[in-house]
Parts: structure tokens; C-alpha cells; sequence
């Protein structure tokens, strides 16, 4: 992924490759989730300037928030029962 923004976009040549691989963790490793992140910092009507990788991590974080949001969302729209079962199979 770095070599094609690199070839697509030489002023950004030199792409901070930990940092993508930082943000593909972060998306849970979903190469779509990356992807859509990505087209969305690098379009031109963005208003991002300057590197991408800071503003790709910051939805990367935000993805993973919102994430944990819903899934403790989900957690309390069980039953009691259906929460002690799922916590006994987690722990």
C-alpha cells in the first residue's frame, strides 16, 4: 500500500510504513475498513495537508472507539443470563 500512494503521489514519497501498519492494526487488520480511511484522508477535498499518516491514525482510533462503543452497547442489550454466558466464555 505504501508504494502505490508513493507512485500515485510522489510528494508523499517516503510513507511512514509503521504507522500504516499501526493504522491496518488498529482497523482490526480489515484491509476494506484501511482502505476506505485512506481514499477519505488522500482525496483531494479532505482538507488534510501535509503527511496522511497522522490524520489516518486519528479515524483509525476513532473506527476503534466508535467500535468499543458499540459492542459495550451490545453487551448491555442482553439478558443477565446472556451476559454471565458470555463473560464465563471469555474469561
Amino acid at each position: 500500500m505504501a508504494g502505490l500512494v508513493e507512485a500515485q503521489r510522489p510528494d508523499l514519497v517516503s510513507v511512514d510504513r509503521a504507522a500504516l501498519q499501526d493504522a491496518f492494526a488498529a482497523f482490526g487488520h480489515c484491509p476494506q475498513l484501511l482502505m476506505a480511511a485512506m481514499g477519505a484522508v488522500l482525496r483531494p477535498l479532505s482538507g488534510h495537508s501535509g503527511r496522511f499518516e497522522p490524520a489516518l491514525q486519528q479515524a483509525a482510533q476513532g473506527q476503534q472507539a466508535q467500535d468499543e462503543a458499540q459492542m459495550a452497547s451490545d453487551r448491555l442489550g442482553l439478558k443477565p443470563t446472556e451476559q454471565v454466558l458470555l463473560w464465563r466464555m471469555l474469561h
